[in-house]
C-alpha cells in the first residue's frame, strides 16, 4: 500500500490530540463568544455599550474562522475512526442518534424557553414552530448540516473515492464548487451542508494524508493565501474594496479552507483549551440558555457596563453546557435524549460457581475423600 493511500482504521478508540482539542476549544469560545456579544433588548442595554461596534467588528473578521475552523477538526476527528470497511447504515443510524436526537431535545427546549421568555432571537410563533425542526433555526443548522455531510461522505467512502490523496483532492475542489451550482435550500440546511462539506473534507485530508499536506511545499504556498484573503476581507470590511465577503463567497470559501489548514498544522495545544474542548459538542447544544439566564441576572443586578455582560453572557454560555453534560451523563434517559449517547449496558452477572457438594458425582466423591486422607 503506497504513502498516500488510506490506512486501515484501528479497532481501539483513538487517544485525543491535545492540540485538536485546543483548537475545538478555541472556536468553541469565539461562536459562544460571537453570541455572547449579540445586542441586548433596548431595554436591558447598559450603560456603556457605545463601543459595541468593536464587537461586531471583531465578530465579523473572524467570520471565516469559527465556523470553519470547528467542521475542518469534526473531520480530522472522524479521520481518526473512519467507516473503514463498516457497514454505512449503522454508521449512519449511530450519527442520527448523536445528531438528531439531540436536535429534537434541544430545539423544543429552546423554542419553549425563547417563547416563554420573548426573546427576539428564539422566540417562534407556535404556529411555525415545526420549521424550527425542518429549517434553519438559530445555531441548530449546523447539526442538520453536518447530518448531511456525513452522508455524502459515508458515501464517497463506501465508493473507495477518499482512499487517495488524488481522489480526496478532486472531492475537495469538487465539493468546494458545488455551492456555486448547486441550488440552495434552506430545508434541513442543505445551504448550510454545501458550506461545510469541503472543509469537513479538508479535515480528513488532514488527517488522512498529514504527511503529505504538511510539506513546506504546500503549507508556504496557503500561508501566502490566507494572509492575502484576509487582507482582502479587512479592506473589504472599511469599504476599500467592493469584493463579497460572505461565507458563500469564493473569498469567504478560499479564507476558511486556508486558515483552518493553517491553524491544524500549527499543532499549539494548552490544556485549558483543550479541557474546555472535551465538552464543545454539548456546550455548542445548550450555550444559548446559559447566555439567556447570564444576560438576565446581569441585567436584574443592575451592573452597568457591556462588558462585563460579555463576560457574564460568555461564562454563562459555556457553564450551561458543561452542567448539562455533567448531569445528563449521570442520567440514562437525558444521556440519550439530550446528548445522544448510546445507553450504557450493564454487564451480565456472571453465573455463579455451583458447590462440589451440588455438582459432584459419587465417584468424584470417592477420589476427593482418597486425596484427603492422603494429605
Amino acid at each position: 500500500m503506497s504513502s498516500v493511500e488510506r490506512s486501515k482504521p484501528s479497532p481501539r478508540k483513538p487517544q485525543r490530540e491535545p492540540a485538536i482539542e485546543t483548537l475545538r476549544g478555541t472556536a468553541l469560545i469565539l461562536l459562544v463568544a460571537l453570541h455572547a456579544t449579540a445586542s441586548p433588548d433596548e431595554s436591558a442595554t447598559p450603560v456603556g455599550a457605545a463601543h459595541f461596534a468593536w464587537y461586531s467588528y471583531v465578530g465579523d473578521s473572524l467570520m471565516h474562522v469559527r465556523m470553519p475552523l470547528f467542521t475542518v477538526i469534526s473531520g480530522f476527528v472522524y479521520a481518526m475512526r473512519p467507516l473503514g470497511s463498516g457497514d454505512p447504515l449503522r454508521f449512519m443510524r449511530g450519527k442520527a442518534r448523536r445528531l438528531l436526537i439531540p436536535l429534537l431535545t434541544a430545539v423544543t427546549i429552546t423554542l419553549v424557553l425563547g417563547n416563554l421568555t420573548h426573546s427576539s432571537a428564539l422566540a417562534v410563533p407556535w404556529a411555525e414552530a415545526y420549521k424550527a425542526y425542518l429549517f434553519r433555526y438559530t445555531h441548530f443548522w449546523f447539526l442538520q448540516a453536518i447530518f448531511l455531510v456525513f452522508a455524502l461522505v459515508t458515501w464517497l467512502e463506501h465508493r473507495s473515492w477518499l482512499q487517495t490523496l488524488r481522489g480526496w483532492a478532486i472531492a475537495l475542489i469538487i465539493t468546494a464548487l458545488a455551492k456555486f451550482v448547486v441550488p440552495a435550500s434552506q430545508f434541513f440546511s442543505i445551504d448550510g451542508a454545501l458550506y461545510l462539506c469541503p472543509l469537513f473534507i479538508l479535515g480528513l485530508g488532514l488527517r488522512r494524508f498529514q504527511t503529505e499536506l504538511a510539506a513546506p511545499k504546500v503549507f508556504w504556498p496557503v500561508l501566502g493565501v490566507a494572509t492575502g484573503a484576509l487582507a482582502m476581507q479587512q479592506l473589504a470590511m472599511q469599504s476599500q474594496l467592493d469584493v463579497d465577503i460572505g461565507k458563500m463567497s469564493l473569498l469567504g470559501t478560499v479564507t476558511g479552507l486556508a486558515t483552518a489548514y493553517l491553524l491544524v498544522n500549527l499543532r499549539v495545544a494548552w490544556a485549558p483549551l483543550g479541557w474546555i474542548g472535551a465538552f464543545s459538542y454539548t456546550v455548542y447544544l445548550y450555550h444559548h440558555l446559559g447566555i439567556s439566564v447570564a444576560e438576565r441576572i446581569y441585567v436584574w443586578a443592575g451592573l452597568p457596563y457591556f462588558d462585563g455582560l460579555f463576560i457574564c453572557k460568555l461564562l454563562g454560555g459555556l457553564a450551561a453546557g458543561l452542567l448539562v453534560e455533567t448531569i445528563a451523563k449521570r442520567i440514562p434517559l437525558l444521556s440519550i435524549t439530550m446528548l445522544g449517547l448510546r445507553p450504557k449496558r450493564v454487564p451480565a452477572p456472571e453465573p455463579v460457581a455451583a458447590t462440589a457438594v451440588a455438582t459432584s458425582s459419587p465417584a468424584t466423591e470417592a477420589q476427593t475423600s482418597r486425596a484427603s486422607g492422603a494429605s
